[in-house]
């Protein structure tokens, strides 16, 4: 089968029938799109007609480029599948990814916020009267009260929160749905938002969504970026290291630093595998070495590297 026609059945499989998110099926389509153009300059043009060698040169052509060990290993991945969806599908009998070795990533341990930052930033929003100031203390009371991702809280619907028993029902990456509960603080904020400010930036409109702007339509999330940068300004914390995922991040090592099971905190975030959570005792391990380097007689002796070994 043609490349061309190969990947687009398989990009259309993902809308389809995995219906990935418009981000990923993106990342999946200009990462096959790299390497059928690769393939074309070799004359090569048929799926069957590809195999491990090509494979690998076309990886090794990627990072003489100077591209990334997590970028090639993300393109490996895109590649991979394609090869698996014809197999699957009948379109080709044979896999020549199978002894392809994936490029070893080192993953980068996540930035957080401190809880005196947290408590700095919280503390602002209690000054936020307007409609718009308390629809955004409530959008970031309840970012860090659930560790959502910005694209969920920004399309949060009204019909996926209840506020008597506190939860939310978010439909996560790969359409998986999970129920967050929320504490009373988060609550409050919405209460009051829906209360005295949603009706005010709407006025006589109906919207389906939570949050809303003055035109009312929802947050996009470079807005909200936006939003939690002035924010931060305001709570004496540098904006540059500020963003909406920090406060995702910060959700989960606060909460794992607190004793939490690292399950649940999966459970919460949305993870599909532990090994994506995992990063977080990273995070822990480390603070745990800025300890003994501040406080002990001898801690400057310590490398800061000491305990981001990848050594058990």
């Amino acid at each position: 089968m043609n490349l061309d026609r190969a990947c687009d059945l398989f990009l259309q499989y993902l809308k389809t029938e995995r219906r990935v998110s418009s981000n990923t099926l993106s990342a999946y389509a200009h990462d096959l799109m790299e390497f059928i153009n690769y393939l074309s300059e070799k004359k090569i043009i048929d799926a069957q007609n590809a195999d491990e060698l090509q494979i690998m040169e076309y990886l090794t052509h990627r990072r003489a480029k100077g591209v990334s060990a997590s970028t090639i290993a993300r393109n490996l991945s895109a590649i991979r599948s394609l090869f698996r969806f014809l197999v699957q599908e009948g379109f080709s009998d044979k896999q020549p990814t199978e002894i392809v070795d994936r490029p070893r990533v080192r993953r980068p341990i996540p930035k957080t916020l401190k809880l005196e930052q947290v408590d700095a930033l919280l503390k602002v929003l209690d000054s936020l009267d307007s409609p718009i100031g308390m629809r955004d203390a409530a959008m970031v009371e309840l970012m860090y009260a659930s560790g959502l991702r910005v694209s969920e809280l920004v399309n949060l619907r009204l019909n996926q929160i209840d506020l008597n028993a506190n939860y939310i029902r978010v439909l996560g990456k790969g359409s998986k749905e999970r129920i967050i509960p929320f504490h009373d603080f988060a609550s409050k904020r919405i209460s009051s938002y829906l209360t005295h400010a949603r009706p005010a930036l709407l006025g006589l409109n109906n919207s389906p969504f939570l949050f809303v702007t003055s035109r009312k339509k929802p947050l996009s999330r470079l807005r909200f970026w936006q939003i939690l940068k002035s924010l931060a300004s305001k709570a004496g914390i540098d904006p540059e290291e500020v963003h909406p995922h920090i406060i995702r991040h910060s959700f989960a090592s606060h909460l794992l630093s607190r004793g939490a099971d690292l399950r649940i905190i999966q459970t919460l975030l949305g993870h599909s595998d532990i090994s994506t959570t995992q990063i977080y005792t990273h995070i822990q391990r480390e603070r745990l070495a800025d300890v003994v380097r501040t406080f002990h007689p001898r801690g400057k002796r310590i490398k800061k590297s000491g305990l981001n070994s990848n050594k058990r």
